[in-house]
């Protein structure tokens, strides 16, 4: 999460992002998928998928070095709202970003809200 979001930047090496874990119970479910390579079919291979809305808790941590400064940061959500990619709300930004590179698959759109602790 962290290469995606902050990896075009300076900021890498002062975004430490955590696990994200669920936000409660997740039930997933698995999809069989058969693949067809040069007219013979393979062996059947399963996917397990996250239900679209799926909420997941996290810290995204900005650690300002001599280097980086938090004016680096709003520079970046700067940036960020110029392409349309994220919204300021009462304290947080809400990024709309992409994740995984195989969306047929259900990999996809992902809200991410940053909240600034105290």
């Amino acid at each position: 999460l962290s290469e995606l979001l902050f990896g075009t930047t300076g900021l890498r090496s002062s975004i430490y992002v955590t696990d994200f874990l669920p936000d409660g119970d997740v039930h997933t479910y698995v999809k069989v998928f058969i693949s067809v390579a040069r007219g013979k079919v393979a062996n059947p291979y399963h996917l397990e998928f996250i239900p679209p809305g799926t909420k997941f808790r996290g810290e995204i941590i900005f650690k300002p070095t001599p280097l980086v400064t938090e004016q680096d940061l709003e520079s970046f959500f700067n940036a960020l709202n110029d392409k349309g990619n994220l919204k300021r709300e009462e304290g947080q930004y809400v990024i709309t970003a992409f994740l995984g590179r195989r969306k047929k698959l259900g990999h996809g759109k992902a809200t991410i809200t940053i909240t600034r602790m105290p």
